[in-house]
């Protein structure tokens, strides 16, 4: 999936490391703004600042921490302030790419109903909460409610942001991806090449978003048995990937052990072995 794998207990809706209520029960009722004051000067004094890298995971398990302690305030504003949100959405972005779904999940649905009262239904903020929602609902293997949230997401996107903004592509590579884990390999294939083709021209054919796109379509490809193609596309995204994000990037080796499969299926195993010692020697 565009927008996946260890659990960490130090966050969890039910039976997390962290227990929101007796953070609560032990703070006065005028804390809320101190307690998002640390929650944003732990944020500006990130190291390692995109979620997507492990990296950065033990910085955004402490961002975490307060954050649900701060969601548990029923006198808390998750919407005030955009540089807030931004912060929200990226711990629901973390959530989602270190394994913690469930969490995720949770967050997702209290942000994404606050966001939707406060700032309305249309909202970029409220749309890119809600694309965080359907992915951990993905990873959470509840495929069906992620493709209904990504389909009614899409057109939303279209109407606020454009058929080309980044975030609207993300949510139609999204729903391939949720189509794709139901089975409806046909229907993800023909979304996935026009989710390609229109963040190659709006993106550019080496951005996150349309590489992430590519490695989509490689998986699509090989469900549907042709292999070829697939290997067509990955040997073209795989050199993209690593001067994009590098080669130690969690997306890059990704792409790598998606063509190595399908190197190996279609029995080219000198190849596959090749790309295994140069880009995967330690995965």
């Amino acid at each position: 999936m565009a927008d996946a794998p260890t659990e960490w207990s130090g966050i969890n809706g039910g039976d997390s490391g962290v227990n929101g209520g007796d953070q609560v029960g032990r703070r006065s009722p005028d804390d809320v703004e101190d307690l998002r004051r640390r929650a944003l000067s732990l944020d500006a004094g990130l190291s390692v600042r995109d979620p997507d890298l492990p990296a950065s995971w033990p910085e955004y398990r402490a961002l975490a921490s307060l954050v649900w302690i701060l969601l548990s305030r029923p006198d808390f504003r998750s919407h005030e302030a955009e540089s807030f949100r931004a912060l929200l959405i990226r711990v629901l972005r973390y959530l989602f790419v270190s394994g913690q779904y469930q969490s995720g999940a949770t967050i997702g649905r209290k942000i994404r109903h606050d966001w939707t009262g406060a700032l309305g239904t249309e909202h970029p903020d409220t749309l890119a909460a809600a694309n965080r929602l359907a992915g951990c609902l993905f990873g959470l293997r509840k495929y069906e409610d992620a493709r209904a949230l990504f389909a009614d997401l899409l057109p939303r996107c279209e109407r606020t942001l454009g058929g080309e903004h980044p975030q609207t592509l993300a949510v139609a590579g999204n729903l391939c991806a949720s189509l794709t884990a139901l089975g409806a390999y046909q229907d993800a294939r023909e979304r996935c090449w026009d989710v390609l083709r229109r963040s190659q021209w709006a993106l550019g054919p080496d951005h996150p978003s349309t590489l992430r796109a590519a490695s989509n379509l490689v998986v699509i490809l090989r469900h549907l048995d042709d292999h070829q193609t697939a290997r067509a596309v990955a040997e073209d995204t795989v050199p993209r990937y690593r001067r994009t994000l590098g080669d130690h990037h969690p997306d890059t080796v990704n792409a790598a052990k998606d063509l190595v499969a399908v190197l190996r299926e279609l029995r080219e195993d000198d190849r596959a072995q090749f790309l295994v010692q140069d880009l995967l020697p330690h995965s």
